[in-house]
């Protein structure tokens, strides 16, 4: 069989193309508008006349082929709309196209394909581009629309906040993300900071003092902390503590000068620790 491949020169730059075709007779329609080519080139060049395709007749087995050589034109001249300036927006031939597809996927060469390294560069290219195309617009819609205004609510994120949280949450544990959080330096400068800040708040409030009185009553209740020690075991440890704090640990005065501590002759435990050395 023998077919018409045509291809359509730029009007205003010589030696680039904008559009490939195939029929002998779609001229007509093109430079009369009817087609969407002929419609786009009419609103980007207004006033200027479609030039005169080159038309070039080809022998080919089936119609199939004829497609894939209109295919592979449109990247010999540029044309797809993936370049600059060029109106080709469709592959020729759609349900071949499908026939060929669904023999890729049973061979597994479509999955070869996605394998690919320059495959996975661009797909995350293409997503970068898609995502901030999709984002800019949704965006848009989203303020225009008022849906925006009304997932932004004080109700509306404390119940997303209830209902995600906690899945969230479980993922975060299960993934071991939590984990790497905590054990970052700045995560453990950032609970330190926390801790202090909390903890002056708290003494300036008398809430430590509140909390040091429930816990003495639960001590007291449960027979836990200084409450777990008899009598002479709280009077040992309280003499033990003066020991050590006038004894053995020097004192800094209001002042600012420093007292130096110095054994009692008296003293049990300075007498031990005299009798150890």
């Amino acid at each position: 069989m023998t077919d018409v491949l045509y291809r359509y020169p730029h009007p205003t730059k010589p030696l680039r193309f904008i559009y490939v075709g195939q029929g002998a007779k779609r001229d007509a329609e093109h430079r009369s508008g009817r087609s969407s080519f002929g419609r786009r080139f009419r609103r980007d060049f207004p006033g200027v006349e479609l030039p005169q395709p080159i038309r070039e007749v080809v022998e080919l087995q089936s119609r199939l082929e004829l497609n894939e050589l209109e295919t592979i034109w449109m990247f010999r001249f540029h044309t797809w709309c993936g370049y600059e300036e060029g109106y080709n927006l469709t592959f020729p031939g759609s349900a071949d196209y499908v026939k060929l597809g669904r023999i890729c996927v049973q061979s597994g060469q479509l999955a070869r394909i996605r394998n690919l390294p320059q495959t996975k560069a661009a797909q995350r290219i293409n997503g970068r581009i898609n995502g901030r195309i999709n984002g800019r617009v949704s965006g848009r819609v989203a303020v225009e629309s008022g849906q925006l205004a009304r997932i932004t609510t004080a109700e509306s994120r404390a119940k997303g906040g209830r209902l995600r949280g906690p899945i969230q949450g479980r993922k975060n544990v299960e993934s071991g993300q939590l984990a790497r959080i905590r054990n970052l330096p700045k995560t453990k400068a950032a609970q330190r900071d926390a801790g202090r800040n909390q903890g002056r708040k708290n003494a300036e409030s008398g809430r430590l003092q509140e909390l040091g009185r429930i816990q003495r009553l639960k001590d007291a209740k449960n027979k836990t902390g200084l409450f777990a020690l008899s009598h002479e075991q709280r009077a040992a440890n309280g003499r033990k503590g003066s020991h050590i704090r006038c004894h053995v640990s020097d004192r800094i005065l209001k002042d600012g000068s420093i007292r130096k501590a110095h054994p009692n002759p008296v003293c049990k435990f300075c007498i031990e620790l005299q009798a150890a050395a």
